[in-house]
């Protein structure tokens, strides 16, 4: 039987890299203008493992919503408040000396990134005293023989990240229980968010946990297959508007 959905009062939570952004890097204005019509009546939230700056720059004019989760979870903002922070979690810069020395210690070169800083090289006398999150592996890839080493890990959480539309998995560390999953429940508590649906938009494996607490999880059409088996709906992939397309037809309904 088709699911009737209510066109107001949803939590919709939409992942960037592989849903809204398409291969170009970049958010349609079909989408930007199907984001504003539902950001009027329901509660918009990003979720990404983008930092803050990097998701805003993808919105040329306004980022419509209320919410923003950043770094997988590790950060997450207020739209409506200037972007105000409202929960983070930080690690120390001894978890990023501990896995520097550990990666030396087992001839290992696998790069590690703080804060999706490309940028920088760094190492342990530039680390800062804390951070949200580590990249392990960078543009290469993560060495898989590292990782039962970095899963051992103290005072720190350890997970392998993998796009849909590329082969690469990376290593990533965030404070212990950190996941955008988390993020959003933690959110809907704290701000006594009221809602019919929590609508979820995914297509990597960092979307499982949002997935998990969602009562209508969306998968794009280019999704890897982990997240397509725990879906209740399949959209168009991230090049053909599938998050506006399916907006469109369930919560809009062509309005």
């Amino acid at each position: 039987m088709k699911k009737i959905f209510k066109n107001e009062g949803n939590v919709i939570i939409c992942d960037l890299d592989g849903t809204l952004l398409n291969s170009e890097s970049k958010i349609t204005d079909y989408t930007l203008k199907t984001l504003e019509l539902v950001a009027e009546h329901n509660i918009l939230i990003y979720a990404s493992g983008r930092k803050l700056e990097r998701i805003v720059s993808k919105f040329p004019k306004k980022i419509f919503g209320d919410y923003i989760i950043t770094q997988h979870g590790a950060k997450t903002y207020d739209i409506k408040q200037n972007l105000s922070t409202i929960a983070e979690h930080r690690i120390s810069k001894n978890v990023f000396i501990e896995i520097n020395n550990l990666i030396d210690k087992l001839g290992f070169d696998d790069e590690l990134v703080i804060d999706q800083n490309y940028d920088v090289k760094w190492n342990v006398n530039n680390v800062p005293e804390y951070f949200y999150t580590l990249n392990i592996g960078k543009e290469k890839g993560i060495d898989l023989k590292l990782i039962p080493y970095l899963q051992k890990i103290k005072n720190a959480d350890f997970f392998i990240m993998k796009e849909s539309f590329n082969d690469l998995r990376w290593g990533y560390i965030t404070e212990p229980n950190v996941s955008k999953g988390n993020a959003i429940k933690d959110l809907i508590k704290l701000k006594n968010i009221k809602y019919n649906e929590i609508i979820c938009f995914g297509d990597s494996l960092n979307d499982i946990s949002m997935f998990e607490v969602s009562t209508v999880k969306v998968a794009m059409g280019n999704a890897i297959d982990e997240i397509k088996d725990i879906s209740d709906y399949i959209t168009d992939d991230y090049n053909n508007d599938g998050v506006a397309k399916w907006l469109h037809k369930n919560i809009l309904k062509d309005i």
